[in-house]
Order: structure tokens, then C-alpha cells, then sequence
């Protein structure tokens, strides 16, 4: 069974027992009509607790009504789950689809407050698991530089708790603006470094406004 509830802050999913193909092209289409007058961004929160592991055809399915919801505007999603073993299958259809860096599973017999969590994740950006506040979104900041530097130019930062790094291959030109692949934490630091690994600049992720600061001078 699956149920779609239009809510204030954008849906909430209700998925349950056995779901064949069948049901899930159902739900594929149900959500589609829903979707087609949907805002421009919303938060979607999952209750999957009662579900049963899904067939591979069933899979295929929900990747690509996955893949929709996050087209059609979908900020943040939140993944209410029983057992372990269906927290394994859902990440690896969030990844096939495109939309695990915006999605957060939370196995319901871990926390007592498993839905306000969820809530507070779809709604605040704040991490079920960490506490932490992260961006709604990727991050976006600039290189306010005097001359185009004709090297390539990595940034790090942290998401998840883990260090990423990304690499633009391309002259950077004064004025040029960058955005990170991934929801960076507020409060951390987003570091852009030369080729020999020597800071560019140093952006700070503000813990109040969640603005880009930069700390240090920028390579003029």
C-alpha cells in the first residue's frame, strides 16, 4: 500500500507490505499528477517502516519516481525505516537516482524521536543523526581576485563529517563563482587551494545567517 499526503511543507509518503511493480507504477503515476502542480521546492518525509523489501522490478520504479520528485523540486527527504536491511536497499536506490546527498535514513527502533528528527531534517536541515545544521543546499561562493589564474583549483570542505574535495579544471577568472557538490555544514570552513595545495582563500560557513565569509586574503 502507499499513500501521498500534500502537507505544509511539501509531502508526506507512506509506503507499506508488499509492494510488486504493479503498485509501485501506481504510485509512480499517482505522484506524477501530484507533482505537476507541486511549489517550486518542497521536503518529502518517507514512512517506509511496514514495508517489505522490494523485488527488482519494484526497485527500478521507485528509483526513477525518486529521480522526479527531486526534478520537480525537491529540497531534502527524510527515510523512515524498520530494519536495517531496508535502510541498505533504499541508499542504494537514493544513489542510482541521484538524491542521496539530500536524503537521511533513520531506522525508527534507534531513536524514540524518530519523527520529529525526520521533521527536523525536511523542514530545519538539521542532521537526524549529528544535530547538526547543514545548508538546504549546495553552497555557492566567489573568487573576488584581480587576475585570472590559469591553474586548476580545488576546494575542501566537510560533509557528513567527512572531508570532500572537488577539483575545477579551467581558468579562474576574477568575479568567477563556484558551488560545491554537496550540503556543507554551517560553521566549517571551505577552503580553496592551488595546485600545490596552497590556500587560495578561505570561506567560513556563518552559524547564524549560514552566509559565505571569506577569512583570508584571496589570490589577487
Amino acid at each position: 500500500m502507499y499513500d501521498i499526503e500534500q502537507t505544509d511543507f511539501g509531502y508526506r509518503l507512506t509506503f507499506g507490505g508488499e509492494m510488486d511493480a504493479e503498485e509501485m507504477a501506481e504510485w509512480k503515476a499517482a505522484s506524477e499528477r501530484e507533482l505537476a502542480h507541486s511549489r517550486d521546492r518542497f521536503g518529502v518525509f518517507v514512512d517506509m517502516r511496514t514495508l517489505e523489501p522490494l523485488d527488482d522490478d519494484a526497485q527500478e520504479i521507485m528509483e526513477a519516481g525518486q529521480a522526479h520528485y527531486r526534478k520537480s523540486g525537491m529540497v531534502r527527504s527524510a527515510v523512515i525505516l524498520q530494519s536495517l536491511a531496508i535502510k541498505t536497499q533504499f541508499k542504494k536506490i537514493a544513489m542510482k537516482s541521484g538524491i542521496y546527498d539530500w536524503e537521511r535514513y533513520i531506522v525508527s527502533s534507534e531513536y524514540e524521536d524518530w519523527e520529529q528528527r525526520g521533521l527536523d531534517w525536511v523542514t530545519d536541515a538539521i542532521d537526524p543523526h549529528t544535530g547538526e545544521r547543514l545548508d538546504p543546499a549546495p553552497v555557492r561562493f566567489g573568487y573576488d581576485g584581480t587576475q585570472t589564474v590559469d591553474v586548476d583549483l580545488s576546494v575542501e570542505y566537510t560533509h557528513d563529517r567527512e572531508p570532500v574535495t572537488e577539483t575545477w579544471r579551467r581558468p579562474i577568472e576574477p568575479g568567477s563563482s563556484f558551488v560545491t557538490s554537496r550540503p556543507v555544514p554551517i560553521g566549517a570552513n571551505v577552503d580553496l587551494r592551488g595546485p600545490d595545495g596552497s590556500l587560495v582563500a578561505r570561506y567560513r560557513r556563518d552559524p547564524e545567517t549560514g552566509k559565505s565569509t571569506r577569512v583570508d586574503q584571496p589570490l589577487q
